[in-house]
């Protein structure tokens, strides 16, 4: 990662939400994120507005990035493609 981007082990989960997580929230990611990479995984929560919603989660160099920003830049992407194969 380039630009003073925090560099996460395979032992540290980042979860990035627009808002904060309510304690039942963080426990159930922390739950279900310990089952699938073990329980010494190290988890980090912080909020960043312009995701609009949804989650990003990054462990190691893996991202799995459901926000909704994400998915809104994907349908506009498909809609101008749509709509450049019309003209």
């Amino acid at each position: 990662m380039s630009g003073g981007a925090a560099k996460f082990s395979e032992r540290t989960a980042e979860v990035i939400t627009a808002v904060p997580l309510t304690p039942s929230q963080r426990a159930a990611f922390e739950t279900r994120l310990r089952e699938r990479h073990g329980p010494d995984l190290a988890l980090t929560f912080r909020v960043d507005r312009a995701i609009l919603g949804g989650v990003i989660v990054r462990i190691g160099d893996r991202m799995l990035d459901d926000s909704l920003a994400t998915r809104l830049a994907g349908l506009r992407q498909a809609l101008l493609g749509s709509r450049v194969r019309q003209q």
